[in-house]
């Protein structure tokens, strides 16, 4: 074989790691010893965090090749195994790729023309010193957000910080991004008025979401909460960096909360906010809501007939390990506001039976298509199925002791359990997992 042969293997299976060795052996015949070195470095480096164990002395010795030679070659295709990785969604396409470094952005580029990426997030953890992230990487970035990209996160790390230029070079004087709809930034952080700049740019026709975890506080969203930009963002992912108390105070009197569509509240926000937003005035345009904190009972029960909350579609508890009575579950399942609920998140340990029995038994939440419970006696997921339910329930997914997912197909089921599927015996392997139920 040659060496590009190879190279159209390792493009086809990025995630099979044959290949790759493959290729580190046809570099060492042919005497390019410090390539082969760092591909089986980032090759061993993957397969034990894989494994769930420590890889950082082989990122090191990595860093160390890196460093000591001249190795670095901004089209070499061992790159994605060091600075760049992706997740594959239900479908198994890559739709999500993972930066470790602005070193992988020329590979990006590269196997952006083969997967079908929608979603960059730049999580910089195994930088060197002298790669930190540069204006010319910025302008990189903006260029690969060009070619259709939807979600675009910034995390902070060794070689990534988010300051206000940065959000000015890539969001206010960077190039036009036509598609890009939700913008992420994660870490401590002082934006000053960039989050103003960032929601009136121009530049983002289409900007919609903003998700902000440990820069959400007073001194970054003020400025933004009271600006007519604000008025754009319809979805808004929050969560304070320490006390969420003063930030809680000037979201709820922001003038343009009545149009937020989609609010996901952080642990912190969740005990602040969540008792006034249920209570307060007028109604707001919520259909999405989900909480990551601890939620009391009485707060359970009161959003099932909270006058601010009639237009809920879905509703997400995310804490597993909060335990609670099942009175108010079944309170909130079987009220009247409970039947426009196509999306249901109720993953709290020990109710996942009782909600189970109800569901079954009476005629409670007709439109729902997708449903998250806590872990429940064994092969009991099927008895749902069997059930009414079964016309308009699409996902189930069981969460404890087993993390079971199961979608229905045609008049069968898949379970996806780990990274398994599990067919039945008469299943056709061909079926579309997004048809509905038939009798």
């Amino acid at each position: 074989m040659d060496e590009q042969a190879f190279l159209q293997a390792m493009r086809e299976q990025p995630h099979d790691h044959l290949p790759w060795l493959a290729y580190a052996d046809w570099l060492t015949e042919h005497d390019r010893l410090e390539e082969a070195a760092f591909l089986r470095f980032g090759v061993a480096a993957v397969e034990r965090e894989d494994a769930g164990l420590d890889a950082s002395q082989l990122r090191a010795e990595a860093q160390a090749l890196l460093e000591r030679t001249s190795l670095i070659r901004w089209n070499h295709p061992a790159v994605p195994l060091q600075w760049l990785r992706f997740e594959p969604d239900a479908r198994g396409l890559f739709r999500r790729a993972i930066l470790e470094s602005a070193l992988g952005l020329p590979q990006l580029n590269f196997w952006m023309d083969i997967h079908p990426i929608s979603e960059i997030v730049c999580h910089d953890r195994y930088t060197p010193d002298r790669f930190r992230w540069q204006a010319r990487d910025l302008d990189q970035l903006a260029g690969l957000v060009m070619r259709g990209i939807l979600t675009l996160s910034l995390e902070t790390g060794h070689g990534l910080a988010i300051t206000p230029e940065v959000i000015e070079r890539l969001f206010v004087q960077g190039p036009m991004l036509p598609a890009l709809e939700s913008v992420g930034m994660d870490g401590t952080c002082w934006l000053g008025n960039s989050l103003v700049r960032l929601a009136s740019s121009p530049k983002l026709p289409r900007l919609r979401e903003l998700r902000l975890n440990r820069c959400a506080n007073v001194d970054n969203l003020s400025a933004l909460l009271e600006s007519s930009a604000s008025h754009r963002i319809r979805s808004w992912h929050l969560e304070a960096d320490d006390d969420a108390s003063p930030l809680a105070e000037r979201l709820l009197s922001a003038p343009y909360l009545d149009r937020v569509e989609k609010l996901h509240l952080g642990r912190r926000l969740t005990d602040a906010m969540l008792p006034r937003l249920i209570h307060g005035n007028p109604p707001m345009n919520l259909q999405q809501l989900t909480l990551a904190g601890t939620v009391h009972d009485v707060m359970v029960a009161e959003l099932a007939w909270s006058p601010r909350l009639e237009r809920l579609e879905s509703l997400h508890f995310t804490r597993r390990d909060q335990p609670i009575d099942a009175t108010p579950v079944i309170e909130l399942i079987t009220s009247p506001r409970a039947t426009q609920l196509r999306s249901l998140a109720i993953p709290f340990p020990g109710v996942g039976d009782v909600v189970l029995d109800v569901l079954i038994r009476s005629a409670v939440l007709p439109n729902l298509e997708s449903l998250v419970i806590s872990d429940i006696a064994p092969n009991r997921e099927w008895e749902l199925y069997a059930s009414p339910m079964r016309q308009k329930l699409r996902k189930l997914t069981i969460q404890g002791r087993r993390h079971v997912t199961i979608r229905p197909l045609t008049r069968d089921f898949r379970s996806s359990v780990g990274n398994r599927d599990l067919l039945t015996p008469n299943q056709s392997h061909g079926a579309d997992p997004d048809l509905p139920l038939t009798r």
